[in-house]
């Protein structure tokens, strides 16, 4: 048995895949080039691994790359073979050769020149066998022996449950993909050492579901890894990270198993973050904070709330720039940046509160980017205005730019538009409007959710209408719903000037998104309506509620 975090001891096998030999015969045309070679592959000579059984053969549309004596090149095709152990390749492309020797490279769109091969970055297979390791022969005459020049990781995974397996990336304490040159005997090869180049990760293009053993196919240079480490990533980004507590070898031309089972998948949930992954866009999936966003003037210092319940209330009517307390309802685009260029954004700090009209033509009270800049959003060139990527939230991660607010179209995507779990009666259960811990607001669900054993099903699913009484929850159930991945946005209530209203009957959270000179768009819920694209005047004070796009600032 494999637990996660180390890699249990590997049983290490190694079978030689064969080397390789072809015997090449060359037929010239009366200009002296080369019009086709003939090929004599013996058995498990790896010129096509495919690891059934232990014969090897050519395959359809196979294509070699062969350069003569002067460097000249040209690319063969088969023509006559595929499926045995004997081929004919015809000329497809390239220069006439002349004399040997000849140095010949398969496949053909490994090589980098007539002594160099490419070791990818990304390996791409359909189900997760080995596709075109590459070969390497050169003879000073027309009989040519082709030899692998890498070994192969075989992987054999099997979960503790039903997975499906999408990448598998492997990184150690060398480089194992780029350009890399090959020796003279055409038996080994050496690659650069730049810093990027430690990793290779396997691309199935078809999920495999490993919840019962299922074998994943690598190809790696040779050599004894000190560090070697496998993150396997899941279809819904779950992730399993190993690492062996061994050496681990890899020979040329052969096949290095190794076994990991009982494999638990786990999504990597980044600092500061609710566990639960959102889909907001097409192909665009995030994590909530944990949060709400606040900010001490005084100290200027961001950090989300401690609960997604928290809410400052009555205490946002103390904004100023010495104020030692937290805020967390802000006017739109206020995170402290300011672009010298608009000279109509004249209130940009996040403790800003004026009712003065700086020019409504341009932008309502000087906030956030107005209509003379490259965007009007909080994105593209005006996206500093937006507070997750301005500021370094104190326990979000410590960082600028790995945060962000939501757009509209994001907004009303996550709550109309996306498909989510089914729950109770709903097939498609997206949010629920509810009292947690005392406390009034939104219950958003994530894609994947299982409701806790032994808390109330929510009732009024997905209904834009329903009180928010309807569904009551103590902290302890709560705390149940949230390591399941629900988020929780309380109602703030909003700020105008230094007079807080709404508490208790609205929650408004800020979208990135441009509405008019005066307003910009926003999520609006009440008793009686969720509305993900309402609109409302940028110098009032909202909730901001940042999100992480999944894969950002994860380590």
């Amino acid at each position: 048995m494999v637990t996660n975090g180390v890699l249990g001891t590997m049983k290490m096998y190694c079978r030689a895949l064969g080397v390789a030999l072809a015997f090449l015969f060359v037929s010239c045309n009366k200009g002296g080039g080369v019009q086709y070679f003939r090929a004599t592959m013996v058995q498990e000579t790896g010129a096509k691994l495919q690891l059934s059984g232990s014969h090897l053969y050519w395959t359809a549309n196979d294509t070699i790359s062969v350069f003569d004596a002067s460097n000249s090149e040209a690319n063969y095709v088969l023509d006559n073979g595929a499926g045995t152990s004997y081929g004919s390749f015809v000329f497809l492309s390239g220069a006439e050769l002349g004399a040997g020797p000849y140095r010949a490279l398969y496949p053909a769109s490994a090589h980098s020149g007539a002594a160099q091969v490419t070791l990818p970055e990304c390996q791409h297979s359909p189900t997760g066998e080995l596709q075109r390791l590459p070969l390497y022969a050169v003879s000073s005459n027309s009989r040519l022996s082709f030899y692998n020049l890498c070994g192969v990781l075989d992987l054999c995974l099997t979960a503790v449950e039903q997975v499906s397996l999408s990448t598998v990336k492997i990184t150690t304490n060398t480089t194992i993909n780029g350009v890399a040159s090959i020796s003279g005997s055409g038996r080994g090869i050496t690659l650069a050492t730049p810093s990027n180049s430690c990793s290779t990760t396997l691309v199935v293009g078809t999920p495999q579901d490993i919840s019962t053993p299922k074998h994943f196919y690598i190809y790696l240079p040779e050599g004894t890894y000190s560090r070697f480490d496998i993150t396997m990533t899941a279809v819904g980004g779950e992730v399993c990270n190993m690492r062996a507590n061994r050496n681990i070898a890899i020979h040329r031309g052969e096949r290095t198993p190794v076994t990991l089972t009982d494999l638990s998948f786990a999504l990597p949930v980044p600092e500061g973050a609710v566990k639960g992954l959102f889909s907001v866009g097409p192909g665009t999936k995030v994590f909530f904070s944990q949060g709400n966003l606040q900010y001490q003037p005084s100290s200027g210092t961001w950090q989300f709330a401690a609960h997604q319940y928290d809410y400052i209330g009555t205490a946002n009517k103390y904004i100023s720039s010495t104020y030692n307390g937290w805020i967390d309802l802000f006017g739109w685009g206020t995170s402290g940046y300011h672009d010298a260029a608009d000279q109509y954004n004249t209130n940009y700090m996040p403790y800003s509160s004026s009712n003065t009209v700086v020019n409504a033509s341009y932008n309502k009270f000087g906030y956030g980017p107005s209509v003379n800049m490259s965007s009007n959003n909080l994105t593209g060139g005006s996206a500093g205005y937006d507070w997750g990527v301005n500021n370094a939230i104190s326990n979000g991660g410590g960082s600028a730019g790995l945060w962000r607010v939501l757009s509209k179209d994001e907004w009303v995507y996550l709550l109309n538009t996306r498909q989510a779990s089914a729950l109770g009666d709903s097939a498609n259960a997206r949010y629920a409007k509810a009292k947690v811990a005392g406390v009034m607001g939104l219950i958003v669900f994530p894609d994947r959710y299982s409701h806790p054993s032994g808390v109330s099903l929510p009732s009024g699913v997905n209904t834009p209408g329903a009180a928010f009484e309807s569904n009551v929850y103590t902290d302890g159930q709560w705390q149940q719903m949230e390591a399941a991945g629900a988020a929780f946005l309380p109602i703030a209530g909003y700020r105008n000037g230094t007079t807080v209203e709404h508490l208790n009957t609205y929650g408004h959270y800020w979208s990135s998104s441009y509405y008019s000179s005066p307003q910009s768009h926003r999520l609006t819920f009440g008793n009686a309506t969720v509305n993900p694209q309402a609109t409302g005047d940028r110098c009032q004070g909202r909730a901001v509620r940042l999100v992480q796009v999944f894969g950002a600032g994860v380590q």
